[in-house]
């Protein structure tokens, strides 16, 4: 059965143009309709059929409070899933509750604008895309929990079962981590990273103290942190430490408007894909997109001067790709980066992403094109 979204547009008929845009460009039906038509008996009769995993309802966010609480309370009733398929539209930017997002208590989208630029109705399919995977692969798991086990009689297939389930688990987990235009982890998988980072790190020295308590050679422990200056001896340089890189794609903005969107999409596609490549970076190396534009990389084990290696490939390699599109000449794109070391005198994990960004807005303000580190500039 074909995919198909609702759209209610009560308090959005400014935005009528953006979704018709949507209905005439997305590979899901896609149905415009005011909310008295939407609580129709006919219309009830009609969702009823329909499989959860194919069907999703857009609406502006207030519907979903105590106004119109029979829309939330009618649509749990019928599709009482792990992942609810209600997708709240937002229409101004403080409206969003972060928490709910990253926690998936919500689905939430910001519209911004009534005119239907290319790229807020690519990113609004690709969006509503993802969220009917999510819910493939959420009601997959409901129904092995729910009627799977009814049929097992014997503990080598409830085994089976259990593997059958954490392989949809880590399935699930993996699309929630994952941006879905160039398949590097995302802001939110990003800081889980940082975080799993900056704990491995404070234990690692931690234990290099506690080995080393009372001994001649403590002096490994005391060392500059400044850009160039060595601990005594190698240790310090690959253990207790990490490093961030901020890339930004320069004048990124301009490639879209000479080029087209979908050109803009194409040259993230390409930076993600070397940002996966393994003959830049290492397999421990954590690479993701952190917005927009904007890509982060975490180098466990690594100092600043170590991290230039891979950010330099990572140069090299982008300035070696030409981009053409139809009736125009190929062009180049460059990165500004920012580098930066995790201090164990950070107050917070988030400190070393400060840096490296003020890193890169030194590179963006010095003529881009270049990899600027903290603890030199600074």
């Amino acid at each position: 059965m074909k995919k198909s979204l609702f759209i209610i547009n009560d308090k959005l008929e400014s935005y009528d143009p953006l979704f018709e845009k949507i209905k005439a460009e997305a590979p899901f039906e896609t149905e415009i309709m005011p909310y008295r038509r939407f609580l129709s008996e006919e219309l009830k009769e009609r969702f009823a059929k329909l499989d959860p995993n194919d069907i999703f309802f857009a609406f502006e966010a207030g519907l979903f409070g105590f106004e119109h609480r029979e829309i939330s309370e009618y649509l749990r009733t019928i599709y009482n899933r792990l992942f609810t398929n209600i997708l709240l539209l937002i229409t101004a930017p403080e409206l969003v509750k972060d928490d709910d997002v990253i926690l998936g208590k919500k689905h939430c989208f910001y519209v911004h604008g009534s005119d239907p630029a290319a790229e807020h109705v690519n990113n609004f399919i690709l969006y509503v895309i993802k969220l009917f995977n999510e819910c493939v692969l959420s009601n997959r798991l409901l129904d092995y929990i729910t009627h799977s086990f009814n049929h097992i009689v014997n503990s080598e297939l409830l085994l089976k079962k259990k593997e059958e389930i954490e392989l949809l688990n880590r399935e699930l987990e993996l699309k929630n981590k994952t941006d879905s235009l160039t398949n590097l982890y995302n802001r939110q998988a990003m800081f889980e990273f940082l975080d799993r980072e900056s704990k491995r790190t404070m234990r690692d020295l931690w234990r290099i103290s506690s080995f080393l308590k009372g001994e001649a050679n403590a002096q490994l422990l005391t060392y500059d942190p400044r850009f160039g200056h060595e601990p005594v001896g190698d240790l310090l340089d690959h253990v207790g430490v990490f490093t961030v890189m901020m890339i930004d794609v320069d004048h990124f903005k301009r490639v879209n408007d000479t080029y087209g969107h979908l050109m803009g999409d194409e040259v993230l596609k390409t930076i993600g894909a070397l940002l996966q490549d393994k003959t830049i970076f290492r397999e421990s190396d954590i690479l993701g997109r952190f917005g927009g534009e904007e890509f982060i990389g975490i180098f466990p084990s690594t100092n600043v001067n170590n991290a230039l290696g891979p950010a330099m490939r990572f140069v090299k390699c982008l300035k070696e790709k030409n981009f053409q599109t139809k009736g125009l000449e190929p062009f180049k794109v460059s990165v500004s980066i920012g580098i930066s070391e995790y201090h164990a005198t950070d107050a917070s994990k988030e400190e070393v992403i400060h840096r490296a960004d003020k890193a890169l807005y030194w590179a963006k303000e010095h003529g881009r094109d270049q990899i600027a580190v903290y603890e030199k500039l600074y």
